[in-house]
């Protein structure tokens, strides 16, 4: 009898320590308004928060765009996909804040109609939200 009681206090512990802001924030993803070309220079996708309790530190986060069988990173500092941000800190994904995704050198998304996979995780926990645009 002390056991359960044990693990059941042990479980309502561990359940309430989870605070990792990764599990608590949300965000959705859009095409933007502009048509995808055969140029590596689109603007691709807009990003906005859901639901956000703190800010994000870069350095901590990883995105990726998956197009059929490619995948692409995608960084503040650009490597195949630069994110642009409207926020005041360039080092956080601020909670207002709002992000444009943009090829960069790489043609990611050559014709409207290209379903485009979003895959984004903070300290390796995977963020809720959109998981994919139709960009077109």
């Amino acid at each position: 009898m002390i056991t359960i009681a044990l693990a059941g206090c042990m479980e309502r512990l561990v359940a309430s320590e989870s605070h990792e802001p990764a599990s608590r924030s949300m965000y959705r993803a859009t095409d933007t308004s502009s048509t995808p070309t055969e140029d590596s220079d689109d603007v691709l996708i807009s990003i906005r928060w859901i639901e956000a309790h703190e800010d994000l530190h870069w350095d901590s986060i990883t995105m990726k765009l998956e197009v059929d069988d490619s995948v692409y990173d995608c960084t503040i500092t650009g490597s195949d996909c630069l994110i642009s941000q409207d926020g005041s800190d360039d080092n956080l994904w601020q909670t207002n804040e709002f992000l444009t995704l943009i090829e960069n050198g790489v043609d990611i998304v050559s014709s409207s109609g290209t379903n485009v996979e979003i895959h984004i995780f903070y300290h390796g926990d995977q963020i809720s939200g959109t998981s994919e645009v139709l960009v077109q």
